[in-house]
């Protein structure tokens, strides 16, 4: 015989000095969980990211990293409350809209696992960029480094890539930019 899941309610009791007063309800509403709507109140169901998805959040994502007036002087739960209001003002009307904690999820749980090592490739292709190779040869050997490193799977997400690219976070950094700092005889050494 299968066990029978049960669903009871329950009261709250703000005031616990009550607590003795309390009687039990003979109407107490039983529910059935094996034949209950899979779809009731309060359960969503799961949605996926898409490929549309994902490109309005990298677009949100750089629109508020990219705020001049604001900059970094933004706690983590206002900066990610800010990217999902804007991605939830830029979405097509079909898709719904995303809270921050998901929004943010997806990004250092999927985006950002991806796409950060894959931009480190491309750059590490693209710095010792050979003559005689287009950006098409680039991008593909860095869809092959990724391929390599990540045990045969392959880079999905390019749409979000080539919108956060260009970004200072993920542009090759040059040694030009340390020009005029004291790096110690160590730090020399390494430039020459």
């Amino acid at each position: 015989m299968d066990p029978t899941y049960l669903k009871v309610e329950f009261i709250q009791i703000k005031d616990p000095h009550k607590l003795n007063c309390l009687t039990v309800n003979p109407q107490l509403k039983v529910t059935n969980l094996d034949k209950a709507d899979s779809n009731t109140a309060g359960r969503r169901k799961r949605s996926t990211w898409s490929k549309v998805k994902d490109e309005v959040l990298a677009r949100s994502f750089v629109t508020i990293s990219d705020d001049p007036i604001i900059d970094n002087y933004q706690k983590v739960d206002v900066f990610w409350g800010r990217i999902a209001s804007n991605y939830n003002e830029n979405r097509p009307l079909a898709i719904p809209n995303r809270i921050a904690s998901v929004i943010r999820s997806h990004w250092h749980n999927t985006i950002q696992i991806k796409v950060y090592p894959f931009n480190t490739n491309y750059n590490s292709i693209y710095s010792a960029y050979h003559s005689g190779h287009s950006n098409e040869d680039i991008l593909r050997f860095a869809y092959e480094k990724y391929h390599k490193e990540n045990n045969g799977n392959a880079f999905n997400l390019e749409h979000v890539w080539r919108i956060v690219k260009d970004r200072p976070i993920f542009t090759p950094q040059s040694v030009d930019h340390l020009v005029g700092k004291d790096l110690g005889v160590r730090g020399k050494q390494h430039l020459i």
